[in-house]
């Protein structure tokens, strides 16, 4: 694959969560998040495992960063621990702030930018007291943190993404119960998105209200989509099903965040209140689109939402998916026609399989490096048509807590030693940073 078509200033990354690596559940005043809590519900996630420790990145995070320079990033996507800043109501913590801070200048010292994620899943357990998001008081409590926290790091940080992937918020917390907070109970989904959407809209409002004039700035938010196909495409009920599943995964984000309106069936709520809708589609600066596989979708009437995801087919590329590289370009194409966005950012794009480790303790993981390799061709194709795609960020730097599935999956570019905590970097993180360099290599050639 030629790398010459991607930009010069292309944001070659890795991304990580708070809560899958971090640990340090009670340190320095941080308090309890929704996934402190449901980890300890018995049977909730796999071999009863917490993000107690996880990969300990809150005392090894300057070996953790000094990985992602060796790997050659340009850039570096985390995100930050709600209850590790407000660990009460209207209370900040100093020690939280200053934790990011030095996060944020070592990787600044590294020239790697620092992309921050504001939410990614860990809402302080002290608002799921009240309701958690579907209580309408907590948008405003997401705008008072986003806010604080953009006020500490503007002059220093240009990319932010207000909510990773609002969709696995909604229906696999609140419908399935399969996440935090583990509550069953759909007719909350739809309230549950919109406020989502309303915080992510506000905050970007008074989060531009602060913007430094001197330094670049630029908002967005992430969300999940896949390629969706009907998994009998001859039957009408599948198609129908299928219709839904991207409705609900496409629609109900796109349209009012780009368009100012709800698919039909969501623009009538209660709880939809006078001028919400034009405070959600407050313009953004990027989108993150977080590409992992397809979905083969069959009608089921026995699920509430009248369907169901059929299950992958056997590849060694996967532990969880299909592998459908070709769906990155479609996806995105497909969404860039419709929507016209202005800058696109890959925020996640990776895969879970085994892997061996030699002798010499090299880990060789080469599904991972045709994953990301297939992958990254979609990308260049998708550049070459004239789609504005700025950044691509392989979920994820580390091996780590991987929700539900607990320490089962393992998604990273560096191994990670549970008992131990020895990294090591994967025969996929070493072809991943020398395809980086040799990208550097060519621009300082032609300059």
């Amino acid at each position: 694959m030629k790398n010459s078509v991607f930009p010069n200033n292309f944001l070659w990354g890795a991304a990580t969560s708070a809560y899958q690596i971090e640990g340090g559940a009670s340190l320095d005043n941080k308090t309890d998040s929704i996934w402190d809590v449901f980890c300890r519900k018995k049977g909730a996630i796999a071999n009863e495992e917490t993000g107690d420790i996880a990969i300990d990145h809150y005392h090894l995070w300057e070996q953790d960063l000094k990985i992602a320079k060796d790997l050659n990033l340009k850039a570096y996507r985390f995100s930050i621990s709600w209850p590790r800043i407000f660990p009460e109501r209207k209370k900040q913590n100093m020690k939280g702030i200053e934790f990011y801070e030095k996060i944020i200048d070592t990787l600044i010292q590294y020239k790697i930018e620092p992309i921050i994620t504001l939410f990614h899943w860990d809402l302080p357990k002290y608002l799921q007291d009240l309701g958690g998001w579907a209580n309408r008081d907590v948008v405003e409590d997401f705008v008072e943190y986003a806010t604080y926290v953009f006020d500490k790091y503007k002059g220093k940080v240009k990319y932010w993404i207000t909510h990773n992937e609002p969709w696995v918020v909604a229906n696999l917390g609140y419908a399935y119960g399969v996440h935090a907070p583990g509550i069953i109970s759909p007719e909350l989904v739809p309230k549950v998105n919109h406020h989502l959407l309303l915080s992510h809209g506000l905050a970007v409002q008074s989060m531009r209200s602060m913007q430094p004039s001197q330094v670049e700035t630029k908002i967005g938010i992430g969300l999940n989509l896949a390629a969706i196909f009907p998994a009998n495409s001859q039957l009408e009920k599948d198609r129908t099903a299928a219709n839904k599943f991207k409705l609900e995964m496409y629609d109900q984000y796109l349209q009012p965040l780009f368009k100012g309106k709800y698919p039909p069936n969501l623009d009538n709520k209660d709880f939809i209140r006078a001028g919400d809708i034009e405070d959600i589609k407050t313009p953004v600066d990027f989108l993150g689109v977080n590409y992992y596989t397809k979905h083969n979708i069959q009608s089921d009437s026995n699920s509430y939402s009248g369907y169901k995801v059929v299950e992958p087919s056997p590849n060694s590329f996967s532990s969880m998916w299909d592998f459908y590289p070709e769906g990155i370009f479609e996806v995105i194409n497909e969404i860039h026609s419709e929507y016209t966005i202005k800058e696109i950012l890959i925020t996640e794009n990776g895969t879970a399989c085994n892997h061996k480790t030699s002798a010499n303790e090299e880990v060789n993981d080469n599904q991972r490096i045709k994953y990301i390799e297939e992958h990254l061709k979609q990308v260049a194709r998708l550049i070459c048509e004239g789609v504005p795609i700025s950044g691509y960020f392989y979920w994820s730097l580390f091996d780590n807590f991987e929700w539900a599935f607990g320490y089962d999956k393992r998604f990273g570019l560096v191994s990670v030693d549970y008992l131990t905590q020895k990294r090591t970097i994967k025969k996929s993180g070493e072809w991943l940073a020398q395809f980086i360099e040799s990208k550097r290599r060519k621009i300082n050639s032609v300059t």
